[in-house]
């Protein structure tokens, strides 16, 4: 039987494809959450609220941002999990950007303080 996720020297297409794939997952799904909690914090307003209809295009609206902000910058949250979980598919990716273990504070200032 063949492994249907094969290494990024294999099939570069297919690994892109299984990385973008698994960015916009992990990605959607931190946004998805973070929206959640941030519509449960707020409550209906006493007027001006649509109703039904409101909801559902509020809905369709946060998955659309959801969709839209996990494309932009899935890839930060997804990184260190990706090369955890596939790590045959360790290979350079042209999404690359930072990883979270990259970051560090900036360096303390060396300027001293007029007093």
């Amino acid at each position: 039987m063949t492994d249907p996720i094969q290494p990024a020297g294999g099939n570069g297409k297919a690994a892109s494809n299984l990385r973008e794939t698994f960015d916009q997952s992990v990605g959607g799904t931190f946004f998805r959450y973070m929206l959640k909690s941030l519509r449960s914090s707020t409550g209906k307003p006493a007027y001006f609220h649509g109703g039904q209809a409101e909801e559902i295009f509020q809905s369709q609206l946060d998955e659309v941002i959801i969709s839209d902000l996990a494309k932009a910058t899935g890839e930060t949250f997804s990184r260190d999990l990706f090369n955890q979980q596939f790590p045959d598919h360790n290979s350079s990716h042209s999404l690359q950007k930072y990883s979270l273990s990259e970051l560090q504070p900036p360096a303390e200032s060396t300027f001293e303080a007029d007093g």
